[in-house]
């Protein structure tokens, strides 16, 4: 039977429906496989059209995410959040409220969301619709305590020491009101995940006790009374204080848990007991012994007492001791023994020797100075001077009557002899390569000293002045024996000096100038140097103009023909 018009009608419209449907179908299977495609092809970061807090952050990696999060922290401060207590409501922000955003949690949450089962699909209908990822938050207890601050007050747990009538009495502390902090955190999270505005949570409090009940508070008063009971003694070097129990005590406090006692006096405190207790120090001296030098003294300064004072008088107390053993604290001198050290000072760089008769008067002056020179030290680029190292010769001082010269002739006066040493220790620094800056040939030549090489010294002037232009130290070493006086110079060998040269010739009407050569020679191989000393030698009693000195007594006899003048010198 042929097919009617209607017929074909109807099988055309449904072969297009058909069509039009597998056509839906197929880009619908196209789109799962895009989905599908590109969840793979964004494996490890969030997916399109994601949000975590009002921010996109569709196609992120884990570190991108984690950044924009960290950026997010901020916005806490703007959401208001309400702490509401019996008796009154404390409005703050999520921030000082002890909330913080959950950077792992929420960061998971995201590079999950849109995956999973139905990826595909989520995917598609992602294509035309934003997909929120929870913006996940945690809180931080300590924080949360500080914000209920205005709804308690802190209990007293100080542990206090107060001495009354010479005995430790301990406070008894206070109790506090506190909220619960645990609960009102998880309340503040539950209503910001609800979304709450403002975010709220309820606030109950407790009261809390001391840490330390009464009980045991007194207890360790106790043990802190029996413990200095019979004070202490502190020992510091040779000297000795007893500290009694009120002293001790009122140097005593609480442990920083309270539960022990702790004795920490200040070391002004002890400081005060030990006054004059130790020293100055000494600065370092040398000395000379079997040919080798030495350095003496050179002690710190000493005083009350060591950083560890308190810890020791602490362990003291709790071993049951009763001394307590305390230690100086040390202050090196500036001129101390490390100083001395790097001075040189290690070996014999000259010498000379004069002799004398035994027995006179002048023997003990030349004793006498040597002794107190001895071991004195000329500091690179300093000079060493007699008067002003000695003083005046009295005889305070040690010193006797003895032969001078003076106004040209000889006479008596206190210090008589020393300028042997001078002349003694003019010639050890002239063969150690030492400059001199002052000095002074005797006005007569006298027979026992090298000719034209020597010097004199009186006070004030003239004067004996040695300058040391080496780089180390010069140590002045005199010995006298009965007949002797040796004057050695130590240091580290620089130059060594020689006479090498003498002239003389007459000077005004009756005086003779002797110009000595000096040649240095120097250990490190530098040109030798060539200098000179000069010495001004007059007769006895007549100057250099040939006039009659003014210590000189002078007699004239006359006769009918001539008038002689005859000039002696006082024995």
């Amino acid at each position: 039977m042929p097919e009617s018009p209607k017929s074909r009608r109807r099988g055309r419209v449904s072969r297009i429906a058909l069509r039009a449907l597998a056509c839906v179908v197929a880009a619908f299977v196209l789109l799962l496989v895009a989905g599908l495609i590109d969840n793979r092809v964004h494996r490890g970061e969030t997916l399109r059209h994601i949000d975590v807090g009002g921010l996109d952050v569709g196609g992120q990696s884990d570190i991108e995410l984690r950044a924009t999060l960290t950026g997010l922290g901020p916005r806490l401060e703007q959401l208001p959040v309400e702490l509401v207590g019996n008796d009154r409501t404390v409005t703050t922000n999520a921030q000082a409220a002890g909330l913080t955003i959950d950077i792992d949690a929420t960061t998971s949450a995201a590079l999950r969301a849109g995956r999973g089962r139905l990826a595909p699909l989520r995917w598609v209908i992602g294509l035309v619709h934003r997909r929120a990822s929870p913006l996940v938050l945690k809180v931080n207890e300590n924080t949360v305590r500080d914000a209920l601050a205005p709804f308690g007050t802190p209990r007293d747990d100080t542990v206090t020491f107060t001495v009354k009538a010479s005995t430790i009495v301990v406070n008894e502390g206070h109790e506090g009101i506190v909220g619960d902090a645990s609960t009102v955190g998880r309340e503040l999270l539950a209503s910001a995940r609800r979304g709450d505005a403002p975010i709220r949570a309820h606030v109950d409090t407790t009261t809390v006790a001391p840490t330390l009940a009464v009980a045991e508070r007194n207890a360790l008063g106790d043990t802190a009374n029996r413990a200095s009971a019979n004070g202490v003694a502190l020992k510091l070097g040779d000297t000795v204080k007893t500290v009694d129990a009120a002293t001790l005590r009122s140097w005593m406090r609480a442990s920083d848990d309270g539960h022990d006692y702790v004795a920490d006096p200040s070391v002004a405190q002890v400081a005060a007991l030990f006054t004059g207790t130790g020293g100055p120090g000494r600065d370092a001296k040398f000395g000379v012994f079997a040919g080798q030098t030495f350095i003496a003294e050179g002690e710190p300064a000493t005083a009350c007492c060591t950083a560890d004072t308190a810890s020791r008088v602490n362990t003291a107390l709790h071993s049951g001791s009763p001394t307590v053993d305390l230690a100086f604290v040390e202050t090196p001198r500036p001129k101390g023994r490390e100083w001395g050290a790097t001075l040189g000072v290690k070996e014999l760089v000259g010498e000379f020797t004069t002799r004398y008769a035994p027995g006179q008067p002048r023997v003990t002056n030349i004793k006498r100075i040597a002794e107190l020179t001895q071991g004195a030290l000329i500091e690179p680029g300093k000079t060493f001077s007699i008067n002003e190292f000695v003083g005046k010769r009295t005889i305070e001082k040690g010193f006797v009557s003895g032969g001078v010269i003076q106004d040209g002739v000889f006479q008596e006066d206190i210090g008589g002899g020393i300028s042997q040493y001078a002349t003694t220790l003019f010639n050890a620094a002239f063969f150690s390569g030492l400059d001199f800056a002052d000095y002074q040939s005797h006005s007569i030549y006298i027979g026992r000293y090298p000719y034209g090489r020597e010097a004199t010294v009186s006070y004030p002037a003239p004067d004996l002045k040695i300058t040391n232009t080496t780089p180390y130290a010069v140590l002045i070493w005199p010995t006298a024996t009965d007949t002797s006086l040796t004057v050695q110079m130590w240091s580290t060998k620089y130059a060594t000096g020689a006479q090498t040269a003498q002239s003389e010739k007459p000077f005004a009407a009756a005086c003779t100038r002797v110009v000595t050569e000096r040649t240095r020679t120097y250990a490190d191989g530098r040109p030798n140097k060539v200098d000179s000393v000069v010495a001004l030698y007059q007769k006895e009693g007549i100057d250099c103009s040939g006039n009659p000195t003014p210590g000189a007594t002078t007699t004239t006899s006359t006769t009918s023909t001539t008038t002689t003048t005859t000039t002696t010198a006082p024995p």
